[in-house]
């Protein structure tokens, strides 16, 4: 048997295939090898920025390379070990992937329940007419403070429904004090009365709408724990 696994090792180093994947998997990770104090930088040619960038953007490239690995693996315990044993092991991680997901599977089904049983309507800003009134009139939609990570979701799809540009939006290692951070600017400028034309904003600190909805010309609406601000006289 070790002998056997010896000689699958070897040729599995010599297969060009799994060492492409490797030198793939190693990409999609990214430009730097950082171990404790010790980096290893690779210099990819300044041509092969825009397709670098796209595959390790979100760690996308590493799905497919991980589901490579997973049959690859499966094809040698399936040569190495009896079948009957294989299909032991093969149904005990059924069941403790069973085992591992059910209780997330209970949480959703819960949720979806629940919805569904609810006097008012899911997620009703999508048609709601006020909503889509004021983010027709508008070109842009602003998250202020920009922070609150459940209300970054409905911004985005609004800003892609409508055909808005947005100031926040998610990308691999954002964090909500990232996005205030950026939003900053955006946020003195609503606090001192500021309200640029063609732009709606999305409110969702409380002394923040308090102090923008009582402004003279300003129409405030206040829609899923928030509230949508625009200058009253571009409705």
């Amino acid at each position: 048997m070790k002998k056997l696994t010896e000689r699958m090792l070897v040729r599995l180093l010599k297969n060009k295939k799994i060492l492409f994947s490797h030198k793939s998997f190693i990409l999609a990770l990214g430009d730097q090898l950082v171990l404790g104090a010790f980096v290893i930088k690779f210099q990819y040619p300044d041509w092969s920025a825009r397709f670098t960038e796209l595959l390790r953007s979100s760690g996308r490239m590493i799905w497919p390379l991980a589901y490579f690995f997973l049959f690859a693996a499966l094809l040698v315990i399936d040569r190495l070990v009896k079948k009957f044993v294989l299909g032991f092991v093969i149904a005990i991680i059924v069941l403790v992937q069973y085992w591992d997901v059910s209780s997330w599977h209970g949480f959703v089904q819960q949720q979806i329940t629940n919805a569904s049983s609810a006097s008012s309507s899911v997620f009703a800003w999508r048609s709601d007419p006020q909503v889509m009134r004021m983010l027709t009139m508008a070109n842009e939609i602003q998250l202020l403070p920009g922070d609150d990570w459940q209300q970054l979701k409905i911004i985005s799809w609004l800003s892609a429904r409508y055909d808005l540009v947005s100031n926040v939006a998610y990308f691999a290692r954002t964090s909500p004090s990232v996005l205030r951070t950026k939003a900053q600017g955006q946020l003195d400028a609503l606090a001192q009365g500021e309200l640029v034309p063609g732009v709606v904003y999305a409110i969702t600190d409380a002394e923040l709408v308090l102090a923008t909805c009582q402004r003279s010309g300003v129409f405030c609406y206040s829609v899923d724990k928030m509230a949508l601000a625009i200058i009253a006289n571009q409705l």
